[in-house]
């Protein structure tokens, strides 16, 4: 994710540079997009295992016969704390492309093609 996060956007670098952005909007700039790359990708991994869990609730519970069997439970504050963390994973792997966006001169950034 990291190395794709800033080939991507070199162009655009180059221009913001160019228009006066200091490194520290550009850092702040992948590091968002690096927080919302995780709490994304938490929330449909978060949607899947629930999904999951409920079918595997509803099998255990026809095949065994038993109404009140929940293997796989899930708490609001579980959900919370995990959105949470994928956030800050996100955060935490944009901050290597963030500074090398930072530090790239605007020049280079725009050759690139």
């Amino acid at each position: 994710m990291s190395i794709w996060m800033y080939i991507e956007r070199t162009r655009e670098i180059g221009i913001l540079k160019a228009l006066g952005a200091f490194r520290s909007d550009i850092r702040r700039i992948f590091v968002a997009k690096g927080m919302l790359i995780g709490i994304i990708g938490g929330l449909f991994g978060i949607l899947g295992s629930i999904a999951v869990g409920k079918g595997a609730n509803y099998i255990v519970t026809t095949v065994m016969k038993k109404s009140n069997l929940d293997i796989f439970q899930f708490s609001f504050i579980q959900v919370v704390l995990l959105v949470i963390f994928s956030g800050l994973l996100g955060i935490l792997a944009s901050f290597v492309p963030a500074n090398k966006a930072a530090k790239q001169p605007a020049v280079e950034a725009l050759r690139y093609e």
